[in-house]
């Protein structure tokens, strides 16, 4: 029988206004909530979560702690700080360090990074909570499986039991609970990524393609479950 190492993963999740967990508060401060996120998540999928960073968005900072994670590590992944503002620290550090980013045509989530540094694979993803826990279970799951040799848990097929309007152009993920009649939308609407409650009530995340402008009862979606 072959058998694989667990995938050895560094978090870095950026942000002046980011208070580790269990740190007390300072004005304009709030917890770091994406790593928590991230780590209870990645050792669901059996990573072996080795460092977990919460950054200021100094560039030099951030860029020490780039360095020094890869030199350990089989993945890093980042939070915040991939958009194009003036102050969006992953992507001014990382650039120069070869990773490319994009507007992924997904929703949430749109903000993307992939690189190699050092020899190691950086994901920069983008910092809402709710893009983050898209981020996961659409990109990262499929690379951790790749790195640790792994097979992906094939999505659901299932029915929409209570429709919502979708928006054309995207590729969206909407958390849906799973019943008897099959997936309903958390909130009515659909997407709503600052609504982080949604996860918390949310059996798995509906994959909703870019051609669709009405998710109607009956139709068939791929879901990719995300309570255990």
């Amino acid at each position: 029988m072959r058998v694989h190492p667990r995938v050895r993963v560094a978090i870095i999740v950026t942000g002046d206004e980011l208070a580790a967990t269990g740190a007390d508060l300072a004005p304009g401060q709030v917890p770091d909530s994406n790593g928590i996120l991230l780590r209870a998540t990645l050792s669901d999928f059996g990573a072996d979560v080795r460092r977990h960073h919460t950054c200021s968005d100094s560039p030099e900072a951030f860029g020490a702690l780039i360095d020094d994670a890869a030199a350990d590590v089989d993945l890093v992944i980042t939070t915040g700080g991939a958009s194009v503002g003036a102050h969006d620290v992953a992507r001014q550090v990382l650039t120069t360090r070869g990773v490319r980013f994009a507007a992924v045509a997904i929703q949430p989530a749109k903000p993307q990074g992939f690189g190699i540094v050092r020899g190691v694979p950086v994901l920069a993803l983008p910092g809402n909570p709710g893009a983050v826990h898209a981020s996961l279970h659409a990109l990262v799951r499929p690379v951790l499986a790749r790195l640790g040799g792994v097979r992906l848990p094939a999505p659901l097929r299932l029915p929409v039991a209570r429709g919502w309007t979708a928006r054309p152009g995207l590729r969206q993920f909407v958390p849906v609970t799973i019943g008897p009649e099959g997936i309903s939308p958390v909130i009515p609407g659909g997407v709503a990524a600052h609504r982080v409650s949604s996860m918390a009530h949310a059996d798995g995340l509906a994959s909703v393609p870019p051609g669709m402008a009405q998710v109607c009862t009956g139709d068939i979606l791929s879901v990719l479950v995300t309570r255990a």
